[in-house]
């Protein structure tokens, strides 16, 4: 639930977003969300559970978060509630502390990471 509103998936329609059952989040109401290339999101919910939509199931990751983004590619990075940024490794489905702090995380289309400190200072992935 994004807001107290479904999560739906857009399609190219007159209808700018179609609601299927299967794919609403019932574990909590999501408050971020970031959306892989093949169309299907990731979310932290409000309880700061991380998400992730496998062809049109939900399957709950490990980790917490209060914010989250994915790169082009569509692996993501979460702020943890520890406030460190947590980065998605795919091979062993389990996220990987990247040593910095944080409130909020972005990729850019170059697939660099954006994120804004704890003293609210914006720094870019080198």
């Amino acid at each position: 639930i994004v807001g107290r509103c479904p999560v739906l998936k857009g399609e190219k329609t007159a209808q700018p977003w179609q609601l299927t059952l299967g794919e609403i989040l019932h574990v909590g109401e999501a408050i971020r969300i970031a959306v892989k290339p093949d169309g299907y999101p990731w979310v932290v919910t409000a309880n700061q559970e991380t998400w992730v939509m496998v062809k049109g199931k939900w399957k709950k990751s490990s980790g917490a978060g209060i914010d989250i983004s994915s790169n082009p590619s569509g692996v993501p990075m979460v702020v943890g509630m520890d406030g460190n940024i947590w980065a998605y490794d795919v091979p062993s489905q389990q996220w990987a502390n990247t040593k910095k702090k944080g409130v909020s995380v972005a990729f850019g289309p170059d697939g660099k990471a954006w994120y804004i400190d704890t003293k609210l200072k914006i720094h870019k992935q080198k």
